[in-house]
C-alpha cells in the first residue's frame, strides 16, 4: 500500500508540473487513496483478528470433552496400576507406580479434535536387588536433558532380604541363581547395563494386552494396540467415543 501511495504521489507531481492546474482534483484523489489505505488496514486487522479468534476457538474447543477424557483415562490408569502391582509383585521387573497425566490434553488444550492424545507418565522404581541411576546421554549433545537409566545390582544378603526367599545376585553362584531364581532386570529389559527403551516399550505392550481383559472397561470398550517403539500407545472405543492413550515411562529424579 505504501508503494502504491508513493507511486500515486509521483504521478500527481508529474501531472501538476505538466498541467499546472487541477490541484483540487489531485487533492481529492490523494485523499481518496489515503482513505483506501486506511480501509485496507482496518480490513486486514479484522481478518487477522478473526483468524486469531478462529485459531483460539479451534485450540480451546474440547475443554469439556478433554476434561471428561482426562478423568476417564486416569480411571483406566488406576485400574491398570492395581493389576500392575498384583502381576509384578516379587518380580525383578520395574515397579510401576501410579500414572501421572502429562501433555497438552491434561493442560486443557489440543490442536484438533482428531489429534487428541491422552499422555500419561508411569514412573518406574527399581525392583528388589536393583538400583536405578540416571546418566546423561553423551551421544545426544544437542539434547541436554536426554538421560539413560543405568541398572545396578545391589547386595541383598541381609537377614531382612533373606526372609523374602531371595538369592543375592551378587554373591550367590550363577548356577544356583539360574536354577532357583528368575533372571535379573539386566538380563531381561537391559542392553548392557542400561535399561533398553524399546525392550521396555514391548514389555509395556505385553502387560497391557494381558491385563486388559481383567479390567471393567473391557466389558464395554474395545482395545486396539498402536505401533510405537519408545512408548505404549493404544486406542479404546465403544462405538460412540474413542480415546487415544500413550503411556510414557520414566524414573523419578530425586524428589521430583
Amino acid at each position: 500500500n505504501n508503494d502504491d501511495g508513493n507511486a500515486q504521489q509521483v504521478n500527481n507531481n508529474a501531472a501538476n508540473e505538466e498541467r499546472g492546474v487541477g490541484n483540487e482534483d489531485d487533492n481529492e484523489a490523494a485523499n481518496a487513496a489515503n482513505n483506501m489505505v486506511v480501509a485496507n488496514d482496518i480490513n486486514n486487522f479484522d481478518l487477522e483478528d478473526n483468524f486469531g479468534r478462529m485459531v483460539m476457538e479451534r485450540i480451546q474447543w474440547p475443554e469439556q470433552d478433554l476434561e471428561m477424557g482426562c478423568r476417564w483415562t486416569m480411571a483406566l490408569m488406576n485400574n491398570f496400576a492395581t493389576y500392575f502391582q498384583l502381576v509384578l509383585a516379587n518380580s525383578f521387573h520395574p515397579v510401576l507406580q501410579r500414572a501421572i497425566g502429562v501433555g497438552s490434553a491434561f493442560e486443557g488444550w489440543s490442536p484438533r479434535e482428531q489429534d487428541v492424545v491422552y499422555q500419561v507418565l508411569v514412573p518406574m522404581a527399581p525392583p528388589q536387588g536393583h538400583s536405578f541411576h540416571l546418566e546423561q546421554d553423551t551421544a545426544g549433545q544437542r539434547c541436554m536433558r536426554n538421560f539413560r537409566i543405568r541398572v545396578q545390582l545391589e547386595c541383598t544378603c541381609s537377614s531382612e532380604q533373606q526372609g523374602r526367599n531371595m538369592l543375592c545376585f551378587l554373591h550367590h553362584p550363577k548356577e544356583e541363581l539360574r536354577t532357583n531364581q528368575d533372571p535379573s532386570l539386566l538380563h531381561t529389559l537391559c542392553t548392557g547395563s542400561h535399561l533398553d527403551v524399546e525392550k521396555t516399550a514391548r514389555w509395556f505392550y505385553q502387560l497391557v494386552r494381558a491385563i486388559w481383559p481383567a479390567l471393567p472397561q473391557s466389558h464395554n470398550w474395545h482395545l486396539v494396540l498402536l505401533p510405537s517403539r519408545r512408548s505404549c500407545q493404544f486406542q479404546v472405543t465403544n462405538g460412540r467415543e474413542s480415546y487415544r492413550i500413550e503411556m510414557l515411562f520414566g524414573v523419578r529424579q530425586g524428589n521430583s
